[in-house]
C-alpha cells in the first residue's frame, strides 16, 4: 500500500491485496474442512463395524473422499472409472498427466467379471481421492439381497449407479434396495455414444432429419425416467467414456463432489466425535442432496 490512497495503482494494489487476503481464508476453510471434515450422514456412514469392513475389502480409510462405481457386469464400469478419474485429474491438475501420477491405477475393462478393489490417486494439498470398482451385483458372488452390506457401501461418500444401453429389471430392484438404504447415489447412462451414433444412421437412411446429441439423450432420459417411475426422481447422467465429448461426464463430476461436499462439514462439541448429533445433522444435509441425479 505504499501508493497514495487515491492514485489508481493505489486502488488497484488494494484490491489486489484484499482479494487475495480473502481468497487465503475462504481457501484455508475450505481446505480445512476437507481435511478435518468428518462424515455425518445417517444411516451406517460411521458405523465402526462397516468401516472396518470398508478397510479390509478396500484398504479404504475415512478421512479420505472415497467413491463406489457399481452395477451389472459389462455396464461400462471400469471405462466410466477410468474416464470420471482423467476428468475429475484435468479439472484439478490442469495440464499435469494423469498416468504420471504415483497413485495412478488403471481399471482393466472387458468383457466379463473385472474387479478393481483400489484404485485411487491424491491431489495436492487434498485428502485422497479414491474410487473403488465394485464387483457387478446380480450374481451368484455378489447376490443383490445382501450386495450393500457385503461391499460395505454405506461407508461410501457417494454410489455411482451404472446403467448400461438396457436397463433391466436387476437394475431397478438395485436402485430400490439404495433407496430403502437411503444411501446417496447418482444414475449413470453410459455408452451414449452408441445411441448418438444409432439415431443419426436410422434418420440417414430413412431420409429424415437427423436428431442432435441433446436430442436423442433428451429420449434417453424419458425412458429412463418411466422405468423408474414410483422408484426414484433421479434423473441419470448420460455420458459416454471413449468419446472426446463425453456429453454430460463433466456435469457428473460436479454432482459427485458436491455430494460429497454435503457430507463432510466441520463440527464442534460432541458432534465432532460422532456422537448422535452428527447423525441428525448428516441425516439433514444427506435430504439435500436426495434430489440430485438431475441435468
Amino acid at each position: 500500500r505504499g501508493e497514495a490512497p487515491n492514485s489508481g495503482m493505489g486502488n488497484v494494489i488494494n484490491t489486489v491485496i484484499e482479494v487475495a487476503g480473502f481468497i487465503v481464508v475462504v481457501g484455508g476453510v475450505i481446505i480445512r474442512a476437507l481435511k478435518q471434515g468428518k462424515k455425518t450422514r445417517a444411516p451406517g456412514m460411521l458405523d465402526p463395524e462397516r468401516q472396518a469392513k470398508a478397510r479390509r475389502l478396500f484398504n479404504a480409510n475415512p478421512d479420505d473422499f472415497n467413491f463406489v462405481v457399481c452395477g451389472l457386469n459389462s455396464a461400462g464400469k471400469s471405462c466410466l472409472l477410468n474416464a470420471l478419474r482423467h476428468a475429475i485429474a484435468t479439472m484439478f491438475l490442469g495440464d499435469t498427466n494423469i498416468r504420471s501420477h504415483p497413485m495412478y491405477r488403471h481399471a482393466k475393462s472387458g468383457i466379463g467379471e473385472t474387479t478393481l478393489k483400489l484404485a485411487g490417486y491424491g491431489l495436492p494439498g487434498l485428502p485422497k481421492v479414491v474410487f473403488v470398482d465394485a464387483p457387478g451385483y446380480g450374481t451368484t458372488r455378489s447376490p443383490q439381497a445382501s450386495y450393500i452390506e457385503d461391499y460395505a457401501l454405506h461407508t461410501f461418500d457417494c454410489c455411482i449407479i451404472v446403467i448400461g444401453p438396457t436397463i433391466l429389471e436387476t437394475d431397478l430392484d438395485m436402485i430400490r434396495l439404495f433407496e430403502e438404504a437411503k444411501l446417496q447415489y447418482v444414475l449413470v447412462r453410459t455408452k451414449v455414444d452408441n445411441d448418438v451414433d444409432n439415431a443419426e444412421r436410422d434418420a440417414e437412411g430413412e431420409g429424415v432429419e437427423v436428431p442432435d446429441a441433446a436430442t436423442t439423450i433428451k429420449f434417453i432420459k424419458e425412458e429412463i425416467r418411466g422405468h423408474l417411475s414410483g422408484i426414484t426422481d433421479k434423473v441419470p447422467f448420460c455420458v459416454s467414456s471413449v468419446r472426446a465429448k463425453p456429453y454430460e461426464m463433466e456435469a457428473l463430476v460436479k454432482e459427485v463432489g458436491r455430494i460429497a461436499m454435503i457430507n463432510r462439514v466441520v463440527l464442534d462439541g460432541a458432534a465432532a466425535d460422532g456422537g448422535d448429533d452428527a447423525d441428525t445433522d448428516g441425516g439433514a444435509a444427506g435430504g439435500a442432496a436426495g434430489g440430485a441425479g438431475g441435468a
